[in-house]
């Protein structure tokens, strides 16, 4: 259950951090916005759902890319 919430939270906080929405976040990763809703809602919840460790990834390379294009070092 931990590991869940690790997940979730992490995820949750690099959106906030981010200003992003649930459809911004759903576009970026190819998936539903029904699904970003069910990783963002409180373990309590029985329709949460974990995030996937590969979506997670795979949001913070894309962050990651875009803020590497927008701050270009060198």
């Amino acid at each position: 259950m931990a590991d869940q919430v690790t997940t979730n939270q992490e995820f949750k906080q690099i959106k906030e951090l981010h200003g992003l929405t649930v459809t911004q976040c759903a576009l970026m990763l190819e998936c539903t916005e029904e699904a970003v809703k069910s990783w963002l809602k409180s373990p309590a919840v029985s329709s949460h759902r974990k995030t996937p460790p590969m979506a997670l990834k795979l949001f913070k390379l894309m962050l990651s890319s875009q803020n590497d294009a927008e701050h270009p070092s060198g």
